[in-house]
């Protein structure tokens, strides 16, 4: 597109120039769905993308976009894959792909996204993504935000998420992720939300979370995770919320882990303390049903005792009057 085609599109709402080159296109809630053209790709100077009401798929030409920052796709008839050529948007700092129908069951997350280095948020929540997490997400040093929730992924957590420094939120919940937490994760010094709920998630809780000093939520529940909870998570003095529901953790929670000023969930657990408390229930309804029935016998003997005594006395008043006036009777004869 020459420089005169584009200042005529200037004009349109949602669509910003410079220098009468296109540098932002922002097309949020167009009526009906709107299908990204593959002519996009020529706009050499655009940096910023954000489209929704999207049907149709991702053309594989906006890997030609050097300049583009911020790439933002929303539409729940978007479908296909995500394009490899993303990788070569050496410029990116944000994509936002998400609530779409994006499947691609060999490689649905593209490893080439691990060439971006200047991306700092990767979203890709609330689509059909399957396949397994490309280790090489871990090349993105500059990463603080990798959600790609609610999908069909499978595999384990790649363990070299453990050098993405820079890392504040990691939601992986709601996939088929298998296998254990690696204990790397504990190296994620920045991180404040770790979300790993609803997947199938084995072995023990790595003690090594415990060295997230900044984290502020931690949700590892409905796993099949095993053993007992860390009581480096003590060291957690930002912690807010604290879910392990729904797991096999046995042993007692922690002394460490209690004295938190957290928000805990640790129900349908085997735990001790779940235990422990369930056999004070039972102890206290045991206590409450003799308390009861002691109370309804006492009451019981109170009035039987009470009734006896009322009829042994009425008679004998009775066969006394009976005597005087019969001894009565019998003087007078004389």
């Amino acid at each position: 597109m020459n420089k005169d085609q584009s200042v005529d599109c200037c004009s349109i709402s949602g669509i910003t120039c410079k220098d009468g080159h296109i540098t932002v296109i922002f097309l949020n809630n167009v009526s009906g769905y709107f299908v990204i053209p593959p002519e996009i790709g020529k706009l050499s100077n655009l940096e910023t993308l954000y489209l929704t009401s999207l049907s149709g798929t991702i053309p594989p030409e906006l890997g030609n976009l050097s300049n583009l920052i911020t790439l933002f796709l929303h539409g729940e008839n978007l479908s296909g894959s995500i394009p490899p050529e993303l990788g070569n948007l050496s410029n990116l700092q944000q994509i936002d792909i998400s609530g779409n129908k994006i499947t691609n069951i060999t490689d649905s997350i593209p490893s080439s996204l691990g060439n971006l280095s200047k991306l700092k948020i990767l979203n890709l929540p609330n689509n059909s993504l399957s396949g397994s997490i490309p280790p090489e997400l871990s090349n993105i040093h500059s990463l603080e935000e990798l959600n790609i929730f609610n999908n069909n992924l499978n595999g384990s957590i790649p363990f070299a998420f453990g050098n993405l420094s820079k890392l504040k939120t990691l939601q992986l919940n709601g996939n088929r992720l298998s296998d254990a937490i690696p204990p790397e994760l504990g190296n994620l010094s920045n991180l404040k939300v770790l979300n790993l709920c609803n997947n199938n998630l084995s072995d023990s809780i790595p003690p090594e979370l415990g060295n997230l000093s900044n984290l502020e939520t931690l949700d590892l529940s409905n796993n099949t995770l095993s053993g007992t909870i860390p009581r480096e998570f003590g060291n957690l003095s930002k912690l807010k919320t604290l879910s392990l529901s729904d797991n096999n953790l046995s042993g007692p929670v922690p002394k460490e882990v209690k004295k938190l000023n957290i928000k805990l969930n640790i129900n349908n657990n085997p735990l001790m303390e779940s235990k422990k408390n369930n056999s004070v229930k039972i102890i206290l309804i045991i206590a409450s049903v003799i308390f009861i029935i002691i109370l309804i016998l006492t009451i019981y003997f109170r009035v039987i005792k009470k009734y006896n005594q009322a009829n042994f006395d009425s008679p004998i008043s009775s066969r006394g009057t009976n005597v005087n006036v019969n001894t009565f009777g019998d003087d007078s004869s004389e």
